[in-house]
């Protein structure tokens, strides 16, 4: 089939509907034999190096589609409907006592639900995994802002991996002209996904040196104004992988997601 064709048969409008339903696997149990968490988590994945990570702020994308921003009763409503028993804990994580910290936690939980924990999942199976290649796993922290690129929203990465510093309605709210800042920081960007590409390993001369992963949110790389080994705070991903079951995810949450509880 023609890539027009395929483009034609997906309802997917990208600039007005962020779900990524068009993506998303079947799970058919014949291609794909297993959810893609149960081969992780059962060590049936591929034993090779691993690249991952995740944005500043992965949930402003996804946000229409989480738990109330605004409504402290819905979005309480909401943490019970997805933690049951354990609200209060979530609660604790995401906290609603004021304005200003019901947005921002209803804004990371659908990140962290969406993006964040299940990259963080991966990387640590893949760290565990017996026969997985010794320091061939990486994470990165993408918080790189700019004039040209103001917010770390999900995406924000791909015009600086690919060099495509132009005006795009998919990579987050990219603005303006890239300025000599934003080349130089592309170029290092380039460097370690083709070195990586090339080698298993985002290291070489000319960049700063990139950590491989040790586990439990220890050594990623934060790619930001300025570069380096950053222990990322994993304490709200490592609840939420608490939820898991052989590997898998609530089935509800996917629905919950999809259904719109805002």
């Amino acid at each position: 089939m023609s890539a027009l064709a395929i483009n034609a048969a997906e309802h997917w409008i990208p600039t007005t509907d962020p779900k990524i339903t068009a993506f998303s696997p079947s799970i058919d149990y014949y291609v794909l034999v297993s959810q893609p968490g149960m081969a992780f988590a059962i060590g049936l994945q591929h034993k090779i190096p691993l690249l991952a990570g995740f944005n500043g702020n992965e949930g402003a994308l996804f946000a229409p589609y989480g738990l109330s921003e605004k409504n402290r009763t819905k979005y309480e409503d909401g943490l019970q409907l997805y933690f049951t028993s354990r609200a209060p804990q979530a609660l604790a994580l995401y906290p609603d006592s004021t304005p200003v910290l019901l947005q921002d936690s209803a804004t990371n939980l659908i990140g962290d639900m969406v993006i964040r924990e299940q990259t963080y999942t991966a990387l640590n199976y893949q760290h565990a995994t017996p026969g997985i290649p010794a320091n061939s796993v990486f994470a990165y922290f993408f918080t790189y802002t700019s004039l040209y690129s103001p917010v770390a929203l999900h995406t924000a990465e791909l015009p600086f991996v690919f060099g495509n510093l132009g005006p795009s309605p998919l990579f987050g709210p990219i603005k303006g002209v890239p300025t000599l800042q934003d080349v130089a920081f592309s170029d290092i960007i380039i460097s370690y996904w083709t070195n990586f590409a090339k080698t298993g390993n985002p290291n070489s001369a000319g960049v700063p040196t990139w950590p491989a992963y040790t586990g439990i949110g220890a050594s990623f790389l934060q790619l930001g104004t300025s570069i380096a080994a950053y222990n990322y705070n994993a304490t709200r991903l490592q609840f939420l992988a608490s939820f898991r079951e052989n590997g898998v995810l609530p089935a509800n949450w996917i629905n919950d997601f999809y259904n719109n509880v805002n």
